[in-house]
């Protein structure tokens, strides 16, 4: 708990060796604090290079409720970049939220439950200027060392993920999306990756 001040300086020749491909190699620079409390959660940033941006995050708890809320300003437009905020209810198995992102414009309504100590299914709504989109997804607890995920979504992809703890601290992940409303090749993904945490 308490305060915090933070700054970031990153070189952008150095950006372009890790990673050529983006384009952007400006030299950046941005400071900023965080508050931290038992029922409070504040951050607030401030970027110099390439432009001069305001950046401010919180997120409050009173009881089981969490309220949020994000706001960004670009000095150099006078506007706001970005605004948005979200609510939601938590109890031992069911948390229930809303966000709303992208000024306001898009509004995504969640829901999970826990069905048991191995199980847990969930579902999320996503409402946009153009469109509207539903996932559904559920998780099942193999056993201690074993877990598979799965979700699917109204635009037809599908994804599956298994999670195998190898030791403690390493975990193996065999992933694979597949778009069901065409099967072609290029666009179907597989994948497996190893997470290693410290």
């Amino acid at each position: 708990d308490g305060l915090t001040v933070w700054g970031k300086s990153e070189d952008g020749r150095v950006t372009a060796k890790l990673a050529p491909a983006t384009g952007n190699y400006a030299n950046s620079q941005s400071f900023g604090i965080k508050y931290n409390a038992d029922n409070l959660n504040v951050k607030a940033g401030m970027s110099i290079n390439p432009s001069a941006a305001a950046t401010v995050d919180g997120v409050f708890k009173y009881g089981q409720y969490l309220f949020g809320a994000t706001l960004g300003y670009d000095t150099a437009k006078g506007a706001l970049s970005k605004y948005g905020g979200g609510v939601s209810y938590s109890t031992s198995d069911y948390t229930v939220s809303y966000t709303t992102e992208n000024k306001c414009k898009n509004h995504v309504v969640s829901v999970h439950h826990k069905v048991s100590d191995s199980t847990s299914v969930a579902a999320k709504v996503t409402h946009g200027a153009k469109e509207t989109e539903m996932s559904v997804g559920a998780s099942y607890k193999i056993d201690s060392d074993t877990s598979v995920q799965v979700r699917a979504a109204s635009s037809g992809d599908v994804a599956f993920n298994y999670v195998q703890s190898i030791r403690p601290s390493l975990k193996l992940i065999l992933s694979s999306q597949m778009d069901t409303t065409t099967f072609e090749t290029a666009k179907n993904k597989f994948g497996a990756s190893l997470s290693f945490t410290p």
